[in-house]
């Protein structure tokens, strides 16, 4: 996921991020105001993110929930029709897909 603010130090070694309490599996700030985060395992339910630099940590804010939700869900199908002998490739887009 990506995360836009200000103040974050490009790199991966000084900012952290926790989706509630647990840490962050990766953080990569892109700019000053672009960070790509990994999800670490967590029970299913909302939490806040908040990242922490040289400066400071973030606030909570409802801008920064993130809902970890165990039930599947398709979002959208492309394409929405294929051949009748079958063979069509299908993009499927949801999410809490298990890997």
């Amino acid at each position: 996921m990506t995360v836009t603010g200000t103040g974050f130090v490009v790199g991966t070694s000084t900012t952290t991020a926790l989706f509630g309490a647990v840490a962050a599996t990766s953080v990569n700030c892109v700019s000053a105001t672009s960070c790509v985060l990994v999800s670490p395992a967590h029970a299913a339910g909302q939490v806040d993110i908040t990242l922490t630099t040289p400066g400071g940590t973030s606030s909570t804010l409802a801008a920064d929930h993130f809902t970890y939700d165990t039930t599947p869900t398709v979002t959208a199908l492309a394409p929405t029709a294929g051949k009748t002998a079958g063979g069509d490739s299908v993009i499927i887009t949801g999410r809490a897909w298990r890997a």
